[in-house]
């Protein structure tokens, strides 16, 4: 099975890793639709730039705000009040599920992404715990950020499926 394929979980379903998407990319929109509104907050300013090209390269999303640590992250969300904020989980400042856990306390309407090389069962579970919609290992191909982030931007749950090679769950 490939490792690297990811699962969109409806609203209201429970997160289980795992599982396999197929389908078509997202159509061309026309003109009147609007964009998925992000901010990306990634202190590896390679790695934030590289992102932020990929997600500009979509015809249904843009790029609001590029920052490199958690604290100009949150404050850049509560201004911008994006769609979905992609967050690295180790930043200076505030790590990226701390950003996410207040984000859901605050009650904004903006929808976290985990983007990270940790594959460590306890900073999954505490992502989740935080209130994350999405979760993203950087070693896979970084269109499946743009994946995820449309996922979480419809409502729903994303969550690499190599996260489950990670724990030792059949998929």
């Amino acid at each position: 099975m490939d490792t690297h394929a990811a699962r969109v979980f409806p609203p209201g379903v429970p997160c289980v890793c795992g599982g396999r998407v197929d389908g078509p990319r997202e159509p061309h929109l026309p003109i009147n639709v609007p964009k998925i509104r992000i901010v990306i907050a990634d202190d590896h300013p390679p790695f934030r730039h590289l992102l932020q090209h990929i997600i500009e390269s979509e015809p249904d999303m843009t790029v609001v705000a590029a920052v490199g640590d958690g604290v100009a992250a949150l404050d850049t969300v509560c201004r911008l009040a994006p769609d979905v904020a992609v967050l690295d989980v180790r930043m200076p400042g505030l790590d990226g599920i701390e950003v996410a856990r207040r984000l859901v306390d605050d009650h904004l309407p903006t929808r976290a992404v985990i983007v990270t090389m940790q594959v460590e069962r306890a900073v999954f579970e505490r992502a989740i715990a935080a209130g994350v919609s999405g979760y993203v290992l950087k070693d896979t191909v970084l269109s499946e950020v743009v994946e995820a982030v449309r996922a979480v931007a419809r409502g729903e749950r994303y969550v690499t499926a190599a996260m489950s090679a990670g724990f030792g769950h059949e998929t």
